[in-house]
């Protein structure tokens, strides 16, 4: 090799093998490299000066955005190309593919709390959130999409009420095996505020599998956020300590900490509800197993994940075009759709087919603006069935205007206006015309279809 300079060009080659290889030997040979070969404010100089070590935080606020893109995909994942990162202002660039550069070089970062923050935070930014490739970015960062929630539904979440006879308002202890000891702590073993839940077993006690419990009140079918912040200490066995939901089991809990914690950690996971009308929110010690040591939780909370207006509206569009009627069909499932059709208090299909016994999903879509459910009725049975919602009377709302009747085979909740459901049966082992209608008084008179169910 007589030339490095003439490696240069070959490290923006876009064969990575090239790449490669041109570091290596410029590497190698920049002891022949001649001064004044390469142009100072060239890209070409800041490519050669990165591969010969010599990166800084100063490349990131170039004048040139071809040269800032460059210095962030060269940063090196460590604390101080983290700092260098943020203070740079780069991950605010007013080149937005500098600034995708940034983000994704952020993303490459091992996961930590500490970035997933300040990639939801950056998410916030309203370019960040409407340009895809930015937005995707960002999530690869571990960005937690915004979500739009309401309000705590657990009582005295933040253990600030009275306590009464050790046990906090609202909350009660509950053990499934072994023993340990049930208590609040105080500042400043504590996340925030004058108290936490705090629960410890050792091993001359065998350990506890057990938790600080609450029963709430729920919607059946829809989804939760829940979460809060928990310190362990010492704690060891089974999984540790978790914030969960006793009638979902594995399918609603948070991730669980064991060993020793430095500081709190918030944890929290979107769970679906299911066919359940309550729900029992543990703060759970052990779980699936006896655990030792010690675990405190603060500040927890169960919120109803509502829809933004963006989800609203593409839940909207997205009941607007899908085609009604069977939408596939197989020896093991058969899968349809019906819709209402706003402002007309009709369904969108008429009739429909299904073989005896096949399993069935219904997706059921109200882009309309009034409530509307969807019931299946025995074969001619639509009128007492609609006749017996409308005798429910004041209680029809809770009753979601579902009369108590073995005529009744199958029905959806009643939904509000761009709502959808999933619904799963077995169609009926008779053949026959099975009609289906919205329940909500008046409206069953035009508002219904036939399941027709063959051989």
């Amino acid at each position: 090799l007589t030339k490095p300079e003439s490696l240069i060009p070959a490290l923006s080659h876009p064969n990575q093998f090239w790449r490669t290889t041109a570091r290596r030997l410029l590497y190698e040979n920049a002891s022949d490299l001649k001064p004044g070969a390469i142009d100072p404010n060239s890209v070409d100089a800041l490519q050669a000066q990165i591969t010969l070590g010599g990166w800084t935080a100063a490349m990131l606020e170039e004048d040139d955005a071809t040269h800032r893109r460059l210095a962030v995909k060269a940063l090196p994942l460590t604390d101080e190309g983290y700092a260098a990162l943020q203070a740079s202002g780069i991950l605010g660039d007013r080149d937005l593919l500098t600034r995708l550069a940034a983000f994704d070089r952020l993303s490459h970062f091992p996961p930590s709390d500490a970035i997933e923050t300040l990639a939801t935070d950056l998410l916030k930014i309203e370019v960040n959130q409407a340009e895809p490739n930015l937005r995707n970015a960002l999530r690869r960062a571990g960005a937690r999409a915004a979500l739009n929630l309401g309000p705590n539904l657990l009582t005295n979440s933040g253990l600030e009420g009275k306590v009464r006879d050790g046990k906090p308002f609202g909350w009660e202890p509950r053990v499934f095996s072994g023993k340990g000891d049930f208590r609040t702590s105080r500042p400043p073993r504590v996340w925030q505020g004058k108290r936490a839940l705090a629960i410890t077993s050792n091993a001359q006690e065998g350990g506890l599998d057990g938790a600080w419990s609450q029963v709430v009140s729920v919607k059946p079918n829809t989804r939760y956020l829940l979460s809060g912040y928990i310190r362990v200490h010492r704690l060891e066995g089974a999984r540790g300590a978790q914030i969960s939901i006793h009638e979902l089991q594995a399918e609603g809990r948070t991730r669980a900490l064991t060993g020793r914690s430095t500081s709190w950690e918030k944890v929290e996971t979107i769970i679906e509800s299911e066919d359940q009308e309550s729900l029992t929110v543990l703060a759970l010690f052990g779980g699936w197993g006896k655990a030792t040591g010690e675990a405190r939780f603060d500040d927890l909370a169960l919120q109803e994940v509502l829809p933004s207006p963006e989800t609203t509206q593409r839940v909207i569009q997205d009941l607007e075009m899908a085609e009604p009627g069977i939408v596939s069909t197989t020896p093991e499932k058969t899968v349809m759709r019906v819709n209402t059709i706003a402002g007309q208090m009709k369904y969108d299909v008429s009739e429909l087919e299904v073989a005896l016994g096949t399993p069935v999903t219904l997706i059921f879509g109200n882009p309309d603006a009034l409530q509307h459910n969807w019931i299946l009725c025995r074969p001619g049975t639509a009128d007492s069935v609609a006749n017996a919602a409308i005798a429910l009377g004041a209680q029809g709302f809770d009753k979601k205007f579902i009369p108590d009747t073995d005529d009744v085979i199958v029905a959806s909740d009643l939904l509000d206006g761009q709502k959808q459901e999933i619904l799963k049966f077995v169609a009926p082992e008779e053949a026959g015309d099975y009609p289906y209608v919205c329940t909500f008084p008046g409206h069953a008179v035009i508002m219904r279809g036939i399941l027709r169910v063959a051989e």
